[in-house]
């Protein structure tokens, strides 16, 4: 528990009060506005004064030889409301091993839950990568002959239209195989300057066969200007077939598929370029949302669960965001957020 204390404590502590060898508190900083006042209250009162929960933390603490404590406490914000934070208490040591003061780091209960279910799905992704390894090396080599193979009929027909796209795709299946065989140290992504609006222009090309078939419309509201960012190009283009791929399964026939991008600004100022993909298919329950980018999670009776988590990881690689938001019977809507290129205002 020392170790985990230390990380919860320093990593992701939002607020701090720092406590002498008399118990009184000396010094506070918080980052959780509704809770300032609280730790604000704590400060230059003996130990006796402090409520019961901090009291007990700060007494023993204090002790000889005494370790991190981490812990759940009550603690009234300025809304009124009673809330549950996590607490991490660690004794100040100074020279030969004396305890001068106490730390006490608060931070959001919310904050912890989604590092565990980050972790989590990076532990599953993790064997993923070891489960088709051996699998890859067989892909790669029937390539070997397909691609030479296409290349001959593309060169034959090189009026065809699908042509440019077939040698494409190939090329992209090729790169998706080539990394999973260096599942073992996995290639970084390229990163260069993109379009983004023609990567989402290919990948509907990718798609526009099963649209098509399914007699589905796609508006496009590409405003996002300069719509440039850095990323790598394939990889880019996957996670947008993807969750192609996945808005025409939900639809079935006779849906709406809907592609627009925006500028916009993150908390601190900095422009990002905002990709929304809006289906009008089936949408997802609410309590199956939190599972959906979790690997074989999948309510397809022929899905593998492996589209939604590949494209979160390369949106998390581009230092980006994926959101989601579902209604049942109304339709789905992927907001991707990627750092551009813009200039800042």
């Amino acid at each position: 528990m020392e170790d985990g204390g230390e990380l919860l404590g320093g990593l992701l502590a939002k607020a701090v009060v720092f406590f002498d060898a008399e118990g009184q508190a000396r010094a506070a900083h918080c980052e959780i506005d509704r809770l300032r006042p609280w730790t604000t209250a704590l400060l230059n009162k003996p130990t006796r004064l402090l409520p019961e929960s901090v009291r007990e933390l700060i007494e023993t603490a204090l002790l000889p030889g005494s370790n991190h404590q981490v812990q759940d406490i009550v603690i009234p914000s300025s809304t009124g409301l009673l809330e549950s934070f996590h607490v991490s208490c660690a004794p100040i040591h100074g020279k030969g091993d004396i305890v001068t003061g106490v730390t006490l780091a608060i931070y959001d209960a919310s904050t912890v839950q989604e590092l565990g279910q980050n972790l989590g799905q990076m532990v599953r992704l993790a064997s993923i990568g070891l489960l088709s390894a051996s699998l890859a090396h067989e892909i790669k080599n029937a390539m070997v002959a397909v691609n030479t193979f296409v290349d001959i009929l593309a060169t034959r027909n090189s009026d065809a239209e699908l042509a440019p796209i077939v040698k494409r795709e190939v090329r992209r299946i090729d790169s998706i195989v080539g990394q999973m065989l260096r599942v073992s140290a996995p290639k970084k992504p390229h990163f260069r300057v993109v379009k983004v609006h023609e990567l989402l222009e290919h990948a509907l090309s990718v798609a526009d066969h099963r649209m098509a078939g399914n007699n589905i419309r796609v508006e496009r509201k590409l405003d996002g200007d300069p719509d440039t960012i850095m990323g790598d190009e394939s990889q880019l283009e996957q996670a947008f077939v993807n969750l192609f791929f996945n808005a025409v399964e939900a639809m079935g026939s006779h849906g709406k598929l809907t592609v627009s991008t925006a500028i916009d600004h993150n908390s601190d100022g900095h422009p990002i370029l905002r990709v929304l993909i809006q289906d009008t298919g089936m949408g997802i329950p609410a309590d199956l949302l939190p599972e959906i980018f979790d690997p074989f999670f999948t309510t397809k009776t022929s899905g593998h669960g492996l589209g939604l988590p590949i494209t979160r990881r390369i949106i998390l690689e581009h230092r980006g965001e994926i959101e989601v938001q579902s209604q049942v019977g109304e339709g789905t809507t992927f907001a991707i957020s990627l750092p551009s290129t813009a200039r800042q205002p």
